[in-house]
């Protein structure tokens, strides 16, 4: 099993210098090894299959700021559409005390009266609560906008041309559970294989999310 990796990769990006005498696959491999000890949950359990690492170029998705600006601007829509739905549903509430209101006001008894007055109660409890979710979403539609303002300014404090390598590395390990389990990771690292710039496993889903949400702003 493992853990979330943008949580590693903005906490955790630096690692000890090697010597310089070393390969590039060396490097890249306990670069690695060293990552899959926070990584993974069961790291005993890591067995190495195969790495390739070719030159890497600055990218807006291959930075940490930007998928951090992504997945807050994602969480907010998120709640945005939570909220409208909220309204969709308090918006039937009102119907529904109206109709009721609408039977019962030609009504001259005692029991009429307490189940317009009831209705009553319903609709303005409802409109009132319509008004405080419209706020809410006005809000979170803002928090949205924000969030993506943030992720174009982040992606244009990016350089461009080569910032280091890119490492495609597979892998088997078992899960919490005993099971054995492959798997691949793709990291972008600087030319001397000591600082992680990026890394998405091909499972996390969530962290293709963000990068998809960063392109769709940056129309990339």
């Amino acid at each position: 099993m493992k853990r979330s990796i943008l949580n590693l990769l903005m906490a955790i990006s630096t690692i000890p210098l090697f010597c310089s005498c070393m390969s590039n696959e060396t490097k890249a491999l306990k670069l690695i090894d060293n990552y899959m000890k926070s990584y993974l949950i069961v790291y005993d359990s890591y067995n190495p299959q195969a790495t390739q690492i070719d030159t890497a170029y600055y990218y807006p998705t291959f930075d940490a700021t930007v998928l951090s600006h992504a997945k807050n601007a994602i969480d907010a829509q998120e709640k945005y559409e939570d909220t409208l739905e909220s309204i969709d549903r308090t918006q039937r509430d009102v119907n529904s005390a109206k109709r009721r209101m609408a039977i019962w006001n030609d009504r001259s008894s005692a029991i009429a009266r307490e189940e317009y007055n009831q209705a009553l109660q319903e609709l303005n409890k409802a409109n009132a609560k319509i008004i405080e979710l419209t706020d809410l979403a006005e809000a979170e539609k803002q928090k949205v906008a924000s969030e993506e303002e943030l992720i174009k300014e982040a992606a244009a404090q990016i350089p461009s041309g080569v910032c280091g390598w890119l490492i495609q590395h597979s892998y088997t390990c078992k899960t919490r559970g005993g099971l054995d389990t492959a798997s691949s990771i793709i990291m972008v690292t600087n030319p001397d294989f000591t600082e992680i710039f990026f890394a998405a496993d091909n499972e996390d889903t969530e962290i293709v999310n963000y990068i998809n949400k960063a392109k769709e702003v940056l129309n990339l």
